[in-house]
C-alpha cells in the first residue's frame, strides 16, 4: 500500500504537535499539511491530493465542518476524513453527524488532565483509529483486486469452453 497523504487542521497548537508526531511516527503516512486554518481547504486537498484529512469539529465550527464534509462527497473527492471531537454530548452528536455526511471516524479529544496526559490519551486513540483506517484500506483494495469485470469473467468462460470442446 502506498502511504497515505495526510492534512490535518487543528486550533490547538498543543495537539497539533501530537499528531504530527504521531504521522512522522508512522511509515504509512506521509503528513503533506499542517493548518490551523480551513480556508480553502478543498483546494487544498485537490492541490495536494490529500488521501486522509483530520479536523476539529466543535459545537462554534460545527456547521462549517459538516458543509465541508458534505462538499467533499457531493464534488466526489476521492479523500477520507477523520473528525476530531470533545468527549461530551455535543461532541459526541457532532462526530456522529459528520459520519452520517460521510466522515470515515472520529477521535474523542479527551477534556481533564493536563497537556502532557490530554496528549498521550489521544496519541493513543489517534494510533487506534488509525490501525482501523489502515485495515479498512486494505481490505478495500483486496476487495478490487479480488472483484472482477462482468465481461471479462464471461469471455474468459468462453475461451475455456472453447478449449474444453477442442478434441
Amino acid at each position: 500500500m502506498t502511504r497515505q497523504r495526510v492534512a490535518v487542521f487543528y486550533s490547538n497548537d498543543y495537539l497539533t504537535g501530537v499528531v504530527s508526531e504521531v504521522f512522522k511516527e508512522n511509515s504509512n503516512f506521509e503528513l503533506v499539511l499542517s493548518s490551523p486554518e480551513k480556508t480553502d481547504l478543498l483546494t487544498k486537498i485537490k492541490k495536494y491530493r490529500i488521501d486522509l484529512v483530520l479536523f476539529e469539529i466543535t459545537e462554534e465550527i460545527s456547521k462549517n465542518s459538516l458543509d465541508l464534509i458534505r462538499k467533499l462527497k457531493i464534488q466526489r473527492v476521492k479523500t477520507d476524513i477523520i473528525v476530531m471531537a470533545p468527549i461530551s454530548l455535543e461532541g459526541g452528536t457532532l462526530a456522529l453527524r459528520a459520519i452520517d455526511f460521510g466522515a470515515a471516524d472520529f477521535v474523542a479529544l479527551p477534556l481533564l488532565g493536563d497537556d502532557s496526559t490530554r496528549a498521550r490519551i489521544f496519541k493513543r486513540r489517534l494510533d487506534l483509529v488509525l490501525v482501523s483506517y489502515l485495515r479498512k484500506k486494505r481490505d478495500a483494495q483486496d476487495n478490487e483486486i479480488l472483484a472482477v469485470d462482468p465481461a471479462l469473467l464471461r469471455e474468459i468462460s468462453k475461451e475455456v469452453l472453447e478449449v474444453k470442446s477442442r478434441p
